[in-house]
């Protein structure tokens, strides 16, 4: 994904107060590209199957949620883009964001079938 306004030191942190790291930092255009991964430290917002139980190594709905909760609180007017989604600033993502998770999340390796993207993690949320 890609955010605009916010610096890349804070994306940082943001990351890791939902226990997350980031990878694959670098620039794209006037934005920060990256990727969300767990840290090892928790594994409360870590991805699983819905059908095997498998620990995935990605962050699952409730973690980005929780990330872009805290970055557009801090950063009101910022951007996220990604490959399903584009939040313009946090009126948009107060809007939409707790719609995505009941999208299909057949477009996510190991997580397919009938299951919604909130089904794709262990979280007590």
């Amino acid at each position: 994904m890609v955010a605009y306004g916010v610096p890349v030191a804070d994306l940082h942190k943001l990351a890791e107060s939902i226990g997350a790291r980031l990878e694959g930092v670098g620039e794209r255009g006037k934005g920060t590209k990256f990727v969300l991964r767990p840290d090892g430290s928790t594994e409360t917002y870590r991805k699983v199957n819905p059908v095997s139980g498998r620990r995935v190594a990605a962050i699952c709905w409730h973690g980005h949620f929780e990330f872009f909760r805290e970055l557009f609180r801090a950063y009101p007017s910022a951007k996220v883009k990604s490959s399903v989604l584009t939040y313009n600033g946090a009126e948009e993502f107060n809007e939409k964001a707790s719609e995505t998770g009941e999208a299909r999340a057949s477009s996510v390796p190991l997580c397919h079938g009938d299951f919604t993207e909130r089904d794709c993690c262990q979280c007590e949320k």
